[in-house]
Protein backbone atom coordinates (compact mmCIF):
# COMPACT_ATOMS: atom_id res chain seq x y z
CA UNK A 1 0.00 0.00 0.00
CA UNK A 2 1.70 3.56 -0.65
CA UNK A 3 1.57 6.15 1.68
CA UNK A 4 -0.16 9.35 0.57
CA UNK A 5 2.11 12.10 -0.47
CA UNK A 6 3.00 15.32 2.31
CA UNK A 7 1.24 17.88 0.58
CA UNK A 8 -2.29 15.50 2.21
CA UNK A 9 -1.68 16.53 5.63
CA UNK A 10 -2.07 20.08 7.17
CA UNK A 11 -4.09 22.94 6.30
CA UNK A 12 -2.71 24.88 2.92
CA UNK A 13 0.52 26.61 4.47
CA UNK A 14 1.57 24.13 7.26
CA UNK A 15 4.82 22.58 7.50
CA UNK A 16 4.92 19.09 6.52
CA UNK A 17 7.88 16.72 7.30
CA UNK A 18 7.85 13.22 6.72
CA UNK A 19 9.73 10.92 8.91
CA UNK A 20 11.15 8.06 7.82
CA UNK A 21 13.70 5.19 9.49
CA UNK A 22 17.02 4.53 8.55
CA UNK A 23 17.26 0.85 8.72
CA UNK A 24 13.71 -0.87 8.12
CA UNK A 25 11.65 -1.53 11.54
CA UNK A 26 8.77 -4.19 12.11
CA UNK A 27 6.77 -1.43 13.68
CA UNK A 28 6.03 1.69 11.25
CA UNK A 29 7.26 2.83 8.18
CA UNK A 30 7.06 6.37 8.40
CA UNK A 31 5.84 9.42 10.81
CA UNK A 32 4.27 12.40 9.28
CA UNK A 33 4.30 15.68 10.99
CA UNK A 34 2.08 18.81 10.63
CA UNK A 35 3.81 21.77 12.21
CA UNK A 36 1.97 25.07 12.98
CA UNK A 37 4.30 27.43 10.15
CA UNK A 38 4.68 30.18 12.67
CA UNK A 39 5.37 28.12 16.03
CA UNK A 40 6.77 25.46 14.78
CA UNK A 41 4.79 23.17 17.16
CA UNK A 42 3.42 20.02 16.16
CA UNK A 43 -0.06 20.12 15.33
CA UNK A 44 -0.82 16.22 13.75
CA UNK A 45 1.05 13.60 13.79
CA UNK A 46 0.80 10.51 11.36
CA UNK A 47 2.61 7.02 12.24
CA UNK A 48 2.03 4.66 8.89
CA UNK A 49 2.66 1.06 10.38
CA UNK A 50 3.92 -2.12 8.08
CA UNK A 51 0.25 -3.52 7.91
CA UNK A 52 -0.91 -0.46 6.23
CA UNK A 53 -2.86 1.26 9.13
CA UNK A 54 -2.21 4.96 10.06
CA UNK A 55 -2.98 6.58 13.65
CA UNK A 56 -3.45 9.89 13.72
CA UNK A 57 -2.54 12.43 16.83
CA UNK A 58 -4.00 15.82 16.98
CA UNK A 59 -2.99 18.24 19.43
CA UNK A 60 -5.07 21.09 20.05
CA UNK A 61 -5.10 23.98 23.60
CA UNK A 62 -1.30 23.10 23.98
CA UNK A 63 -0.29 25.05 26.63
CA UNK A 64 3.80 26.00 27.34
CA UNK A 65 5.49 26.68 29.29
CA UNK A 66 2.72 26.30 32.12
CA UNK A 67 3.44 26.09 36.27
CA UNK A 68 2.74 23.09 37.30
CA UNK A 69 2.99 22.10 41.18
CA UNK A 70 6.04 20.13 42.18
CA UNK A 71 3.75 17.60 43.86
CA UNK A 72 2.35 16.82 40.22
CA UNK A 73 6.14 15.01 39.95
CA UNK A 74 6.19 12.28 42.80
CA UNK A 75 6.34 8.62 42.72
CA UNK A 76 5.75 6.43 45.64
CA UNK A 77 6.96 2.85 44.53
CA UNK A 78 3.94 0.01 45.72
CA UNK A 79 5.22 -1.68 48.63
CA UNK A 80 7.44 -4.65 47.72
CA UNK A 81 9.13 -2.57 44.39
CA UNK A 82 12.50 -2.85 44.06
CA UNK A 83 14.22 0.85 43.32
CA UNK A 84 17.14 0.79 40.78
CA UNK A 85 19.05 4.03 41.12
CA UNK A 86 21.21 4.89 38.01
CA UNK A 87 24.58 4.63 39.36
CA UNK A 88 23.50 0.91 40.16
CA UNK A 89 23.04 0.53 36.49
CA UNK A 90 27.28 1.54 35.82
CA UNK A 91 29.05 -0.51 34.15
CA UNK A 92 30.72 -3.88 36.75
CA UNK A 93 27.52 -3.22 38.79
CA UNK A 94 25.44 -6.51 39.63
Amino acid sequence: MNEPQVAQFGDPGDAVLRLTPKKPTAHYKSIVLDLNPETAQVKQSFVFDTQGNINQVSFRKVETNTKLADSLFTWSPPPGTKVVKPEQLAPGNP
